[in-house]
């Protein structure tokens, strides 16, 4: 018998939602289980649908937005409670963005995620978003008028002729042409239709996003970032950290869900609740789609998520711009400006290009939609956690030193209790005999 004593550790929970939220214990990543919560809010309207329309019809169309806020929200209340200062290796330079200050980092992250301007702030900039749909619909519809409805090869240029086949291949190649009961019942080929949902609205869409996050732009605490002097309380002069920077542009991200979010419930409004009473289907968006469940759970559950995404990726693009040291755009305050209206072009690429994918493939390929819907997920996760990362604090060599700290310790525990048992196996059983091999074969 070993002598070993063996302790363990428990822990008592107050119900089975504080065991699955616990981090310590859950293997799932916090995304997901936010993406969870998102798809059971989605589910939960689609069910109350079922049995209540007119109540379901609003929640489908309000409430997915109001969810992704309330994630976003938790996530930046919740997820930097545990600051840890940076180990620097000796071999390394030191700079200024290596030196971290736990308190200074504390109280930015204090006066930031748990400040009440901020959030009226976030909460103007969503309700602009919400009244910026009528502002999107006249300029699509006015865009609409200029493209013809007909692909007629013969009366278009060389470069629309172009644009059309390309247009066109999704709904050519499209799994519904191999089925005879699908292929009666699909619609021919509109080219304004396509032309306006991967090209014209992307754009659009996109440029009110960036509009919204423009207009945040004055407010000095919401990009102090960017001001390469600050005073503090003391009146102090320092220079922003990338700390900050960090800290700052998760909210500034924060803000431009806000207004993706208003944007797309809005939409959803126009797709969905428009078309659920007769006497609102004059409004009801051109789609036309009277499967108000089915649209209702694919927008809530694809198209609303990806809308706050391609907000939060053309924001971080704005404020990874905006922190970059060009002296040029650093003299004063008319430069700073100009330097932001140049962030445009170069924040809203990404985004168009990947509204534009999941429009474009949804006509007839959604497989190649659910590709580009990941990606952009994907890349919009690694930023959020390099930015989470970096303000607790989390050194991956370090944790992999930790682990491998903990695993010689065990092993060396281990090779202590087998060393236990070895030598009580080949321990002399009577006195004088010091030959093993005779132990053994007594």
């Amino acid at each position: 018998t070993n002598n070993t004593n063996i302790t363990t550790k428990s822990k008592c929970y107050g119900s089975i939602i504080d065991y699955i939220w616990d981090e310590s214990l859950s293997t799932i990543p916090i995304f997901m289980k936010y993406f969870a919560f998102h798809e059971c809010t989605v589910l939960i309207c689609g069910g109350l649908y079922y049995f209540q329309p007119d109540i379901g019809v609003l929640c489908l169309s309000i409430l997915p937005g109001i969810s992704i806020i309330s994630v976003f929200l938790h996530f930046l209340l919740t997820q930097f409670k545990n600051i840890n200062l940076k180990n620097i290796k000796n071999n390394e330079p030191k700079n200024d963005d290596d030196e971290r200050d736990e308190e200074a980092i504390k109280t930015k992250i204090s006066s930031t995620y748990y400040s009440c301007k901020h959030y009226l702030v976030a909460l103007l900039v969503f309700i602009i978003g919400l009244s910026s749909i009528y502002l999107i619909y006249i300029t699509n519809t006015y865009l609409s008028t200029l493209v013809p409805i007909r692909y007629d090869q013969e009366e278009m240029s060389e470069t629309m002729s172009f644009i059309g086949k390309i247009l066109q291949f999704p709904h050519s190649h499209s799994m519904r042409h191999r089925t005879t009961d699908f292929e009666s019942r699909m619609r021919p080929f509109n080219y304004r239709i396509s032309f306006v949902g991967s090209i014209i609205a992307p754009v659009i869409e996109e440029s009110f996003k960036y509009l919204l996050v423009f207009l945040t732009f004055p407010i000095v605490f919401i990009w102090s970032f960017v001001n390469r002097k600050l005073k503090n309380k003391h009146g102090l002069i320092f220079m922003p950290t990338y700390s900050d920077y960090c800290i700052e542009s998760l909210f500034v991200m924060f803000i431009a869900v806000c207004g993706g979010c208003g944007i797309a419930i809005m939409e959803n409004l126009g797709y969905l609740a428009a078309c659920q009473w007769t006497s609102t289907r004059p409004y009801c968006l051109p789609n036309r789609n009277f499967d108000i469940l089915g649209a209702g759970l694919a927008r809530g559950i694809f198209s609303v998520p990806f809308h706050c995404a391609t907000a939060c990726i053309m924001a971080d693009i704005v404020c990874m711009w905006m922190n970059t040291n060009i002296k040029c755009f650093n003299k004063n305050k008319y430069t700073l400006a100009l330097k932001f209206i140049l962030s445009y072009p170069i924040s809203i690429i990404l985004p168009v290009f990947l509204h534009s994918s999941f429009n474009y493939w949804m006509k007839g390929i959604p497989f190649m939609t659910g590709c580009i819907t990941i990606f952009g997920f994907s890349f919009l996760t690694m930023r959020i956690s390099t930015k989470h990362a970096y303000i607790n604090g989390i050194d991956e060599n370090q944790d992999k030193d930790k682990n491998e700290n903990i695993d010689n310790t065990e092993r060396k525990s281990i090779e202590s209790i087998d060393s236990d048992k070895i030598d009580l196996t080949i321990s002399d059983p009577f006195p004088g005999w010091s030959d093993v091999d005779d132990a053994v074969a007594l």
